[in-house]
């Protein structure tokens, strides 16, 4: 495998403080190859990033909740789906999309973790 050179800075920077970047699985690969290189960012700080991605992802799930006034994902996305809630497909789908990458996410830090110890 080769070793990348990363700039820490510049991965804290566009992941961390930019929110409007989604981490998708271009990027979860991305965080896992630097993980599995553990050469130029450590775990401490993949760790920090993947936590405060899971926390925007889930924040964000609830101010869609919040604006059809529902409390859980999977009602939402099944009226969404069925048509019971008007003009929300879209929203169901930024749903569904962000709780299949925070549960990607779980799993690689729940990887890290068990990895450190």
């Amino acid at each position: 495998m080769n070793k990348m050179t990363i700039d820490k800075d510049d991965i804290i920077g566009q992941l961390k403080y930019n929110e409007d970047i989604p981490l998708d699985t271009e990027c979860c690969s991305y965080l896992i190859n630097l993980v599995e290189l553990d050469k130029k960012i450590d775990r401490e700080t993949v760790i920090e990033l993947i936590v405060f991605k899971v926390k925007h992802f889930k924040e964000t799930i609830d101010s869609i909740l919040k604006k059809w006034n529902e409390s859980n994902s999977y009602d939402f996305i099944s009226k969404a789906k069925t048509g019971e809630i008007e003009d929300a497909e879209m929203d169901a789908i930024t749903i569904k999309q962000l709780v299949a990458d925070s549960n990607k996410l779980q799993s690689l830090l729940d990887s890290i973790i068990k990895d450190g110890e």
